[in-house]
């Protein structure tokens, strides 16, 4: 059986590439996406980096799984970054492992602190620099070959000329290519998955459109040469775990939820645990800031003190026809303003994060969950925009996505803005909505696939899930697919006559309840508390 190599691209989708290729932009992946099958690939609930790899690299649900959101409630009314240690399912260099197979895993995201695998595992986003690799010494080696790998830009953090955050990106992409390449040479493997995160920051980071296609056009150049260097007897995959586009409107759901009567406030408080204090945390060091922002922070102290919200000064920009200034501000200094806080245990219900597209109920109003739940779903399901349209396209109790023993870690509603165009905020405002406009996060990401034993039948019109990689890859493989996956092999795209395609899925039964106890068994001891 051949190697299975896997390129992973945050955020791509065929709605921003395939214009791109048809200008001839993008050369390589032109090449390659003609060469197999391609399609969009459909993210999970939410669709967000978190989540949505861990689903591609289990075939799992979150409620299976256990990772619903960037952050997790750490008691003290705080959030905290996840980490592989809240993934209670097994990922795909798991069971080749246990198979005797070997794989080289790269800078996929919530894979921190690595585990031991039959091969290396070096992590990715939400790691901290430098990250906890398997084997320990393996980033010691990667640098002394071709350069100190980082995880971040080293512009991360760093208020910089647009020109420089660029290029920051470029270099730390060209550092993963460079060592996947290295690795994948020296080492035996028989899969490889490696992932590039920066192709999502460039559309949060960048609002000039020729600042993106820069960036794109050096990924094509690294994919290119991924494929011609390591593509050789491999099945080649490329997947992402969400689409990007533009969005019309910001909803406020907390604002809404207080102005109906289920959320309360307790005042002013400091600035809100968010992705980018915790990346300065996880980069270490000083940040490097300009005096000007120095003074911002004095500022900003004194209107907490004064009872004065960043939601208030916002609501004044926008009655002053003023709010474009809001825009301008770096999110360096955003991440700092002071937050009217919630207070969860005197409110009905609250969206505890704005990533975590969901409204937890207070646990301590028990007796009437189900009526507030159904009230609320009902409700929401309601709501319009400005101009008339719904905002949600679904709103539902977690049970009906979620399966698994840990739907319970999730928000007791979940709600899927219609088309993925509304951006969904946390904060409290006097408003509900506000003029958006700019790129964030959409359902379906991008499948393609190539190889000797992959069809090429170019675009397939379908859409795949994002549980669809893990069985498929697995069965390629030669492996049994466990029966508690949520996706299923994706027996069309195999090249009739193939052995894969004459191979007969296979699977192996799973006792969900035994294997969670076992998890349990290795966590306390890893923790020494068994």
């Amino acid at each position: 059986m051949g190697k299975v190599l896997v390129i992973g691209l945050d955020a791509a989708c065929l709605d921003t590439l395939l214009p791109w290729i048809s200008k001839g932009e993008l050369p390589c992946l032109e090449k390659l996406l003609g060469s197999g099958v391609y399609t969009e690939l459909q993210s999970v609930i939410p669709p967000w980096t978190a989540p949505a790899w861990t689903s591609l690299i289990t075939g799992k649900n979150p409620g299976k799984h256990g990772v619903f959101d960037f952050f997790k409630p750490e008691g003290n009314h705080q959030m905290e970054l996840v980490s592989l240690l809240d993934n209670r399912a097994k990922a795909i260099w798991d069971y080749l492992s246990e198979a005797g197979k070997s794989s080289i895993v790269i800078n996929v995201p919530i894979t921190h602190p690595a585990k031991k695998i039959n091969g290396i595992l070096i992590p990715g986003y939400l790691a901290p620099e430098p990250p906890i690799c398997y084997p320990p010494h393996i980033l010691e080696e990667v640098k002394q070959a071709v350069g100190e790998y980082k995880i971040y830009s080293k512009y991360e953090i760093r208020q910089v000329s647009s020109k420089k955050r660029l290029q920051g990106y470029v270099d730390v992409t060209e550092l993963r290519k460079d060592a996947t390449i290295y690795l994948a040479k020296k080492y035996e493997w028989d899969f490889l998955m490696v992932q590039f995160q920066k192709t999502d920051a460039v559309f949060h980071t960048f609002t000039n459109e020729k600042h993106i296609l820069t960036f794109f056009k050096f990924i094509d150049q690294c994919i290119g040469e991924l494929v011609e260097v390591l593509g050789k007897n491999a099945n080649i995959f490329l997947v992402s775990d969400h689409g990007m586009g533009k969005h019309d409107y910001a909803f406020y759901i907390n604002s809404w939820l207080r102005k109906e009567g289920y959320l309360k406030t307790r005042g002013v408080g400091g600035y809100k645990s968010n992705l980018y204090l915790e990346k300065k945390r996880l980069i270490g060091g000083e940040e490097v800031l300009p005096a000007r922002h120095h003074l911002f922070d004095r500022l900003m102290d004194y209107l907490a003190k004064m009872g004065i919200s960043g939601e208030r000064v916002s609501s004044w920009l926008s009655s002053s026809h003023m709010e474009f200034l809001r825009y301008m501000v770096p999110l360096s200094l955003e991440a700092r303003v002071p937050r009217v806080e919630i207070d969860e245990e005197n409110s009905l219900a609250y969206c505890p994060s704005a990533t975590s597209l969901g409204i937890k109920i207070n646990p301590r109003r028990s007796d009437e969950y189900q009526g507030l739940s159904n009230e609320l779903i009902g409700r929401l399901k309601s709501i319009k925009d400005p101009e008339g349209n719904a905002v949600f396209e679904s709103v539902l109790p977690r049970e009906e996505y979620y399966r698994g023993a840990y739907i319970n870690k999730a928000p007791d509603i979940l709600f899927i803005p219609r088309e993925m165009n509304y951006t969904i905020s946390d904060s409290v405002f006097d408003k509900y909505f506000a003029p958006f406009g700019r790129y964030n996060h959409k359902m379906n990401g991008l499948f393609s696939g190539a190889g000797d034993d992959i069809v090429n039948s170019r675009y397939l019109g379908t859409v795949f899930s994002i549980f669809d990689v893990a069985p498929t890859i697995l069965h390629i493989m030669g492996l049994p697919v466990p029966d508690d996956m949520d996706g299923r092999v994706l027996t069309e795209i195999l090249r009739e006559g193939s052995e894969p395609a004459r191979r007969k899925v296979k699977y192996r039964q799973v006792d969900a309840e035994r294997e969670r106890i076992k998890d349990r068994v290795r966590r306390l001891r890893k923790s020494s508390r068994l």
